[in-house]
């Protein structure tokens, strides 16, 4: 089975942490791995891709 994965890499204002706690929560609940430091990788599927749309806007 080839899965397809999505590399993401996003940059957040440290001030409010509330946005960057908002963000990495919703990263984790997508069931993302962390590479580094707001860098991730998670499975590239149609809900992957509209709930990282939804949390980009």
């Amino acid at each position: 089975m080839n899965t397809k994965w999505i590399v993401l890499s996003y940059k957040v204002p440290i001030e409010p942490s509330t946005i960057l706690v908002r963000v990495w929560e919703n990263l984790k609940a997508l069931g993302v791995t962390y590479l580094q430091q707001s860098v991730c990788i998670g499975p590239d599927t149609m809900t992957s891709v509209k709930k990282l749309n939804r949390l980009s806007s």
